[in-house]
């Protein structure tokens, strides 16, 4: 993809707080992932399709160390995003929030409680 080649390596030592989402490419049905630090307003990856395997390759290729440091992530109300943060980060998803898409319940709380 010509978007990954236009990042930037973050700081990953900074990284507390992660946000998830996937987009359209080319107003199609085709969808990517991009992972965001929204603290730092910082594009950390973005990976292909909007699957648990695409979610697997971003904490995959986090350098050692970093992912015991997350706090939260912000994810778009899917199961493939949860279930694959829930396996690989050490707080198990505390601190996951899903953020619903227009028209959904906008009561919803975290879907992991701590």
């Amino acid at each position: 993809m010509r978007l990954r080649a236009r990042l930037v390596e973050p700081d990953w030592s900074a990284l507390r707080r992660l946000a998830m989402e996937e987009f359209t490419l080319h107003k199609g049905h085709r969808y990517a992932t991009a992972v965001v630090d929204p603290i730092n307003r910082q594009v950390l990856w973005i990976g292909p399709g909007p699957s648990r395997e695409t979610a697997r390759a971003f904490f995959e290729r986090l350098p050692e160390g970093v992912a015991a440091s997350i706090e939260g992530v912000s994810i778009h109300m899917t199961t493939a995003y949860e279930l694959e943060i829930k396996a690989t980060l050490p707080t198990g998803g505390c601190g996951l929030r899903p953020v619903p898409c227009r028209g959904q319940n906008t009561d919803a709380k975290s879907s992991t409680e701590c």
